[in-house]
């Protein structure tokens, strides 16, 4: 929004259109016939005097943007930026009119800019005539007119709060700001020249020197040669630092690589004579369940799997409470069509691959039903077995 901001009625013709006046619509347009009668003044002194035109803080008006307008940091410093801009494309001051006759005579000139911690601030170069109505007390305030969102010509763009000047009335919308100065106020030891202190406003300095360790008069450009050799020695410091823990720790370092070495090669031994003994067990276990006749040898594989997903002294408890003999006695693990499963054996080999399947992590259910699929014929046996185990009993 581009909104140029004046401090009371617009007079009739004013070259402004669309400004917001802030100060008393029933203002009395101060005419310049009413200054005449105060003769200008021939001695005191006449050199610039700073003058507050902006305080701090918030102001709320219905045809404000958005109902308000907030003047802080961000606000003053975009308007000291444009303000420096200005100055650098060869403008040098901005008029202060009468009860903002914008196309009345100049009664001063703003010539300089200064944010202090109370607001912004104008150096003002007073005409003779007004620093007259001034002493006079006909006229005692300031009003600033300024734009929102400002076009500068020099870059071709809008740039944001923009100050245009200001005027010189009785009735300013801003009433907490100080009467006017035109005689009396010293000028100030801080100004925001660029080769100069830095701005008494600019907290975020202000903290940046406090925490150097500087005087709060210190440029801001040797503050940041101060910030750039610290920035240095804590570099070199670190350097220093990482190259002492890099050359104090290496041995251990070493060490501690040899070390994992080691228990790599410890944990791959341990597990090879682990294995070896599950192994052992394993074999031996087979052994005497074959011997013993309560697996066929083509089932110790079926064994050692089952050992390895369950432990190998739940498979030794299982497997030495089969029933034994279940070797078939025809030829070993040769079944014709001709040749009927011997049901015993049939039974015993039939819990070896529910046992199996189980092992794998098959549900129990699944597992029978999955293994009767398989060996039907084997399945068929063990169900006579248990029928006739039934009948016996």
């Amino acid at each position: 929004m581009n909104v140029l901001i004046a401090m009371d009625s617009p007079a009739e013709g004013s070259r402004v259109a669309n400004a917001i006046r802030l100060a008393d619509p029933k203002a009395t347009v101060f005419l310049l016939e009413s200054v005449g009668v105060v003769q200008p003044l021939t001695d005191g002194d006449s050199t610039p005097k700073w003058n507050q035109i902006f305080p701090v803080g918030k102001r709320y008006r219905p045809d404000f943007p958005k109902g308000s307008i907030t003047f802080d940091d961000d606000f003053f410093n975009t308007m000291l930026g444009n303000w420096q801009r200005f100055k650098a494309a060869g403008g040098v001051k901005l008029p202060i009119d009468y009860a903002h006759d914008e196309e009345g005579i100049a009664s001063g000139w703003i010539t300089d800019l200064e944010l202090r911690d109370d607001g912004l601030y104008a150096l003002i170069d007073w005409t003779p005539r007004a620093r007259a109505a001034i002493g006079a007390q006909e006229l005692q305030f300031l009003s600033p007119s300024f734009d929102l969102n400002g076009w500068d010509s020099t870059i071709g763009k809008r740039v944001g709060p923009m100050l245009q000047g200001a005027a010189l009335l009785n009735t300013p919308f801003l009433f907490d700001l100080p009467s006017v100065a035109a005689t009396r106020e010293p000028n100030p030891t801080h100004h925001p020249d660029p080769e100069g202190p830095p701005q008494k406003g600019n907290t975020m300095l202000k903290k940046l020197l406090l925490a150097l360790g500087l005087p709060e008069d210190t440029t801001e450009e040797a503050a940041l040669e101060k910030a750039k050799a610290m920035h240095v020695a804590l570099s070199r410091q670190l350097s220093d630092v990482e190259a002492h823990v890099e050359l104090s720790t290496k041995p251990l370092r070493v060490e501690l690589a040899a070390a994992k070495g080691e228990v790599t090669k410890l944990t791959a031994e341990v597990n090879k004579l682990q294995a070896e003994k599950f192994d052992g067990a394993a074999t031996a276990l087979c052994d005497e369940l074959v011997k013993s006749k309560k697996i066929l040898p083509a089932s110790r594989d079926s064994v050692v799997e089952y050992a390895k997903a369950l432990g190998l002294e739940k498979a030794k408890t299982f497997f030495s409470a089969l029933p034994g003999t279940v070797v078939p006695s025809g030829e070993q693990g040769v079944r014709g069509t001709e040749t009927e499963l011997d049901p015993k054996e049939s039974a015993a080999e039939w819990q070896v691959k529910l046992s199996e399947l189980e092992a794998k992590g098959i549900k129990p259910a699944e597992a029978f039903r999955l293994a009767q699929k398989q060996n039907p014929d084997l399945f068929k046996a063990a169900m006579k077995a248990r029928t006739n185990k039934s009948a016996d009993a």
